[in-house]
């Protein structure tokens, strides 16, 4: 089988990347999220503004991030101020409606529930992911939200980017 040169997570960045429009506000959550903030701020987007929910505004992100707690996003930010400000941004008359939000969900249900906390126990879980903090006020706050997941039922996998409804 001929290699396609990329993966398929390196795919969903690129297509949430590409949603991402020059001057828009970006909220980003871990992984993917970071990952398609990122290219868009230097394919796209070099006029986007990332933030992040540990308070991190427009930060030079040269190296991505691990998670949105790791110092990386601090470096040479315009502002750093707290999770308080950030959701705050969210709900700003002035920001609030240039606002994307970008967020990666470990599992999703069928009524479309959103993991991004633990799989297994939540007391005892056998994996606890990194992020959470942003699962529910993203999407509800923001008036376009992008989700990223990758499924797995079985043998098969399957990569989604989930993107917003067009205007109607």
């Amino acid at each position: 089988m001929e290699s396609k040169g990329y993966s398929p997570r390196e795919m969903m960045a690129i297509m949430a990347a590409r949603e991402i429009k020059d001057g828009d506000i970006v909220f980003a959550g871990t992984g993917i999220s970071m990952l398609a903030a990122t290219a868009a701020k230097n394919i796209n987007a070099p006029n986007s503004v990332i933030f992040f929910e540990t308070g991190a505004i427009d930060s030079l992100v040269e190296e991505l991030p691990l998670a949105v707690a790791d110092p990386r996003v601090m470096y040479y930010s315009a502002s750093n101020a707290g999770l308080l400000e950030a959701f705050a941004t969210l709900q700003n008359r002035i920001t609030g409606d240039r606002v994307i939000a970008i967020l990666g969900a470990a599992q999703i249900d069928r009524y479309g529930n959103l993991n991004t906390t633990a799989i297994g126990d939540y007391h005892r879980p056998r994996i606890r992911f990194s992020g959470s903090g942003g699962g529910v006020p993203w999407p509800l706050l923001s008036p376009d939200a992008l989700l990223s997941c990758s499924m797995k039922n079985g043998n098969s996998s399957k990569n989604w980017i989930i993107l917003p409804a067009p205007d109607s």
